[in-house]
């Protein structure tokens, strides 16, 4: 059965979904009153319900019960990608929300290519968030990962202040994954990727001033597109949250 996301359109006993979920409903699914749906928060919750209206935009209902489902990973993974070329970070955020990542924070870095304007921005990022909506659906999952607006190195950095932070570089010859998560059980932790061209010495060197962990992905260089998932995917793994 679709699970709805309802944002705050949610009560102790009742609910109501609109817009886009609500034509949905009634005109693809052709539900009707009595019958019932699974619904999410967005924020962790499941929910059983019952339709007792339909308007025109909406539909509402009341809440038959809570359900108790643990699809979210207890290690909430900020990935912090520098901004790609053209649509790659389309799939970027669809694979990682597919696979449990809780936050997005895309960033300018040295050798960014891609530097699209304000007003450019800030449609992307309303699209990218759709993206995370559509594909929490798609997994299954309860919560709706956040995508944040376009930010540079300080703003990664702030971000990343209380989180285990694992920069993916591909000049790491020292250290992987499973060496850098030896012995540690982190509940909060902060990817950063970089853009096509990697991430700039000197960008490297304030990372490490300031507590990241560069690690090696293997010996096979990946695309930027591919690093993010990749690592998100291995850490919930190795902390055994996959």
């Amino acid at each position: 059965m679709p699970r709805y996301f309802l944002a705050d359109q949610l009560t102790e006993d009742g609910f109501t979904v609109a817009g886009e979920e609500a034509r949905h409903l009634t005109r693809v699914l052709r539900k009707a009153e009595g019958d019932r749906v699974t619904l999410a928060d967005g924020k962790g919750r499941f929910y059983q319900g019952i339709i007792t209206r339909m308007l025109p935009e909406a539909v509402e209902g009341r809440i038959t019960a809570v359900i108790e489902q643990m699809v979210e990973a207890t290690t909430r993974i900020l990935l912090c990608q520098a901004l790609p070329k053209g649509d790659k970070m389309d799939e970027i955020i669809r694979k990682g929300t597919e696979i449990g990542v809780a936050g997005f924070l895309p960033f300018l870095s040295e050798r960014c290519v891609a530097r699209p304007d304000a007003a450019a921005i800030r449609k992307r990022q309303e699209r990218w968030q759709r993206i995370a909506e559509e594909a929490s659906k798609q997994a299954g999952r309860s919560e709706i990962p956040q995508v944040y607006g376009l930010s540079d190195w300080e703003g990664v950095r702030a971000a990343c202040a209380g989180r285990f932070t694992i920069l993916a570089y591909e000049a790491e010859t020292k250290q992987g994954l499973a060496q850098v998560l030896q012995g540690q059980a982190p509940e909060q932790v902060a990817i950063v990727i970089g853009p096509e061209g990697g991430f700039a010495p000197t960008e490297v060197q304030a990372a490490v001033a300031a507590g990241m962990h560069p690690v090696s992905l293997g010996p096979r260089i990946l695309r930027t597109e591919t690093a993010g998932p990749v690592l998100a995917a291995l850490v919930l793994y190795e902390l055994g949250d996959m």
